[in-house]
């Protein structure tokens, strides 16, 4: 039953702002395309309202698709074009626009109510059902939502619910005009169908809900007093009429109504009176005039014709109880069609003759006519009572019941219907159509213990009756006793092997019994009972269906795979197996082959979003698996075929941004990554991957301003650390401070060696460059050195360090030289070679020293170890010392240990009297902390102990303590 949708608030307001966007020159001017001005989205919305009033759906769609390509997000021009395409009759792609809508904004109201109207349209009853729950979910006891669940109900013909529903839509809107008046028209119709159908008794309980809120509702009362006339309650009318003459004697509805049903029972006389009253009160009406002679013309055709049963009517008026005249009257009044009339005296004749059997069979004929079964019924066990002995009664009692409560099992009155068949039942026990209409009513009232009882009464009259078995098999179904009814099934198909429906119910009860099985996780029972079902029915649709899924879920995707092929042997082509096929060949990683099936599928149905997305997924996964694989020329092509299908999918935007920066292709990685930020403005990875791609390419102002960004919108530990450390790479200068305080004892005496030093940094394309003045006062006056650092790289695995120093040869060497050669290779080791040389002219000393180093990469642990070969004079001394760092945060905290073994030429405490050193045992061991703060700012501190065995026998102990501060800026 449709009813006219209420409007939305939503689509008024956009109506409203579209026809004063319309009207205003002003606006027009500013907004539309002829002004010149760029469209926004709400641009294009009033636009596409204008359109779909002016009836050009196509012009509606274009122009809404393109303002979503300025604004993918903009949920109103989304609804306004699933409703263009609504109207234009493109229902396929008007679904998936408000199923869209629903999704993305749930709370969209609009949505859920032409989506409804939609499905209804579509005539989709459990998906109309489903999105109008989905509505109510969101907006529960909402006027509209209730009344457009009501029509979705009525729509699914389940009136029983609708009826309940609008009840309670009464009891929570009962001051709401528009609900009052929607339960109004409801009532009405519903009683109209109601008095079609013949059920008297609903319609006229759907009156009574409409007077009880009410009471002087004309069109309720006057339906009401329709059906009394219809059922032949006469009497029961003329109390109402008079009734309501009582309150209004002058009424002119009810004195006509009198008039012409006086008439219509041949009661000239005083329907001639009532119509002179009316022309009395009414002199110039000429209806009542028409009416008035009618009346007599009725009157004058009644006289001259003068038929029997117009006199038999004459003699009940004056002898109301006369037995023959009441037995002619009631065969005239049938023979001539008039059963209500019939009913009428049938009742007079038993109220004065209550045994007579002859009155009692007239009424049960005429009310069998009259489909009134329930009372018939009643009737019947009358008569049989009179005469308990004469079978023909008594099978008439079964019968009536039985025809009784098929009509209150139709119309959903189990209760009623039950005690029918229980009364049959009673007077014949094995009676199977009673027993089984009783199993069936208390099936469906879902009283199965009873059903099944009833149903094992009947086997134990007839224990091997098929119909028993096969209704019982079918409760125990509905039951939940899968088990049970299964092998029943099983049992009667055994016996009726060549029968197909017992085939078919063993198939039904195998399939449900399959699916418990399932939802239990019992995938072996279920799987037998599949392949039960495939041996009666190889071609058997949910059993194929099952097998592929079971198998597909259990990850034996070969054995889903020969089902999915053997499913579409027998259903070529169908959607679903392909693309369950496809689904199963992408578990298998096998993506290549899967994609060719939903590319296929693709072509069938362009518009299908569930097989746009699994052709997308599948292309993405082929792709992420050739990028593990590290081919990246043939991810990137799969990538590129999502991006054809769908420009916005974020994850292969991300892979191809990853891929084309792993190939140093920066300048097509910088354009996907701000079309990933065209599609998703301020998002996090789209962001860091700009920054890092601008890093790369050395536009490190872009860069840092794009990393500021990311911190703004994201402030994330790690966000910012980077940022701070793409800073930090901008940067081209630093400044350090050191302090190096050293303690020496020897016996007793304990002396102080400290030494200070300030240095500053600039780094370059091709390394960095270092100034550094070193201090060291002594009591013979203060040592000055200079130095200058420089680190060159030749390459991405080749890199030099050479270093100079000067001095005042006051505790630094005189001249001080040194160069490694350093080569990286597989990434985590370094190879060092190199020279040192050191000059001390006060002592005519010079010292030549090689080194060679290995450093080594474990992540999170880097170790070096370093040889030195010492020349003085002729001789030749050797030096080994070795470092490890742990780190505790990557690149930026670490903590250090080291130890040597003799005098290394890099010692910056110890190298003044390296001639000396060197001939003497030397042990040391270290430990550091290094802290680096937003990767500008360094600090360290370093333990140093060395122990030296002096030539008298005597041990030298040497304590440093090295503290450094580092900024960058």
């Amino acid at each position: 039953m449709q009813r006219n949708p209420f409007i939305a608030a939503r689509f008024l307001c956009i109506v409203v702002s579209t026809v004063l966007l319309t009207l205003s020159p002003q606006v027009s001017k500013a907004q539309f395309p002829w002004s010149g001005k760029k469209l926004t989205a709400d641009d294009y919305l009033a636009m596409v309202v204008q359109k779909i009033k002016e009836k050009d759906y196509k012009k509606a769609i274009a122009l809404s698709y393109e303002g979503l390509e300025n604004r993918p997000d903009y949920m109103d021009l989304h609804f306004m074009q699933g409703r263009a395409f609504m109207l234009y009759g493109n229902l396929d792609s008007a679904r998936i626009k408000f199923k869209h809508v629903m999704t993305e904004s749930p709370r969209y109201r609009d949505a859920y109510l032409l989506g409804t109207n939609l499905e209804i349209q579509m005539k989709n009853k459990e998906e109309a059902r489903c999105v109008i729950d989905d509505g109510l979910y969101y907006f529960p006891f909402e006027r509209d939502f209730m009344i457009k669940k009501i029509e979705v109900l009525d729509f699914c013909r389940d009136f029983k619910a609708a009826d309940e529903y609008i009840e309670k839509l009464i009891n929570v809107h009962y001051d709401d005009s528009i609900a009052m008046r929607y339960y109004f028209d409801y009532k009405f119709e519903r009683a109209i169908y109601y008095t079609r159908l013949g059920n008297y008794a609903k319609a006229l309980d759907c009156y009574s809900h409409i007077l009880a809120y009410d009471p002087n509702n004309k069109a309720a009362s006057e339906g009401r007093l329709n059906i009394e006339i219809k059922q032949g309650n006469m009497n029961e009318v003329m109390k109402q009429i008079n009734s309501e003459l009582v309150k209004n004697p002058r009424s002119y509805e009810f004195l006509t109504k009198k008039a012409i049903l006086l008439s219509d029972q041949m009661h000239y006389a005083e329907a001639l009176e009532v119509a002179e009253q009316l022309i009395k009160y009414f002199p110039g009406d000429s209806r009542a005039r028409i009416l008035h002679y009618e009346i007599q013309m009725a009157s004058g055709r009644f006289y001259m014709k003068e038929d029997p049963y117009l006199v038999f009517q004459g003699i009940l008026e004056k002898r109301p109880n006369d037995k023959e005249a009441l037995a002619y009257i009631i065969n005239l009044a049938t023979a001539k069609g008039l059963h209500n009339e019939a009913l009428v005296y049938e009742n007079k004749a038993i109220a004065a003759y209550p045994n007579d059997q002859e009155f009692l069979k007239k009424k049960i004929g005429t009310l069998e006519y009259l489909q009134r079964y329930s009372e018939a019924a009643l009737v019947a066990e009358r008569l049989y009572r009179l005469n308990s002995n004469n079978r023909e009664y008594r099978a008439q009692v079964i019968e009536y019941n039985i025809l009784s409560g098929r009509q209150f099992l139709k119309e959903q009155e189990y209760d009623s219907a039950a005690v029918d068949f229980n009364t049959a039942i009673r007077l014949e026990p094995s009676n199977k159509e009673a027993i089984l209409l009783l199993s069936e009513t208390y099936l469906q009232q879902k009283k199965y213990e009873e059903s099944l009882t009833v149903l094992d009464k009947g086997l134990n009259n007839n224990p091997d009756d098929v119909d028993y078995l096969y209704k019982r098999t079918v409760v125990l179904q509905e039951a939940g006793l899968l088990d049970l009814s299964a092998s029943q099934a099983m049992a009667i198909q055994k016996q009726y092997p060549n029968e197909k429906r017992y085939q078919n119910l063993v198939v039904d009860v195998k399939t449900a019994h399959a699916k418990n099985l399932m939802s239990i996780d019992d995938y072996d029972g279920a799987r037998e009972e599949y392949r039960t079902i495939l041996r009666l029915q190889p071609n058997n649709w949910d059993a194929l269906n099952g097998m592929i899924n079971l198998e597909s879920g259990t990850q034996r995707y070969d054995s889903a795979l020969y089902y999915a092929d053997l499913a579409l042997l027998y259903y070529p082509d169908n959607r679903e197996l392909l693309l369950k096929k496809s689904s199963v060949l992408e578990s298998q990683k096998r993506y290549t082959d899967a994609y060719l099936i939903t590319g296929n599928l693709r072509e069938r149905y362009p518009y299908n979003s569930k097989i746009k997305q699994a052709y997308i997924e599948q292309r993405l996964a082929s792709g992420i698996e050739l990028n593990k694989q590290e081919k990246y020329d043939s991810a990137l092509v799969e990538f590129n075929e999502v991006l054809a299908v769908s420009p916005r999918d974020s994850n292969a935007l991300n892979y191809t941004c990853n891929i084309l920066i792993e190939k140093q292709r920066y300048d097509s990685a910088l354009n996907t990554a701000n079309r990933g930020l065209y599609f998703y403005p301020e998002n996090e990875q789209f962001l860091l991957k700009k920054a890092i791609i601008l890093d790369k390419q050395n536009s490190y102002n872009e860069a840092v301003a794009t990393a500021d960004s990311l911190v703004r919108f994201y402030p994330t530990l790690r966000n910012i650390e980077f940022t701070d450390a793409l800073k930090a790479r901008a940067f081209r200068n630093e400044i350090g401070f050191m302090f190096l305080y050293s303690t020496f004892d020897s016996a007793s005496n304990i002396t102080r060696a400290n030494i200070a030093s300030i240095q500053y940094t600039r780094f370059t394309k091709w390394g960095s460059i270092t100034g550094r003045l070193n201090m060291a006062g002594r009591n013979i006056g203060t040592g000055l050195q200079g130095e200058i650092d420089l680190n060159v790289k030749h390459g991405s695995k080749w890199y030099s360090f050479a270093s100079g120093g000067i001095s005042n040869e006051i505790v630094f060497p005189t001249i001080r030289l040194a160069y490694s050669l350093n080569h990286t290779f597989r990434k985590v080791y370094t190879v060092e070679a190199g020279i040192r040389y050191l000059r001390f002219d006060w002592l005519d000393v010079t010292m030549i020293s090689g080194v060679i180093g290995l450093s080594r990469d474990w992540n999170e642990v880097w170790g070096n170890i370093r040889y030195y070969p010492i020349f003085q004079g002729n001789n030749i001394f050797h030096t080994v010392s070795s470092t490890l760092r742990m780190y505790i945060t990557p690149s930026t905290e670490y903590v250090s240990a080291g130890f040597g073994i003799g005098n290394s030429p890099d010692e910056f405490s110890r190298n003044y009297i390296l001639n000396e050193n060197v001939r003497i045992r030397t042990y040391s061991f270290s430990m550091g902390y290094t802290k680096i703060f937003r990767h500008r700012n360094t600090f360290n501190v370093t333990g140093t102990w060395y122990n030296q065995a002096l030539h008298s026998g005597y041990f030298r102990n040497q304590y440093d303590v090295l503290f450094v501060f580092l900024r960058k800026f």
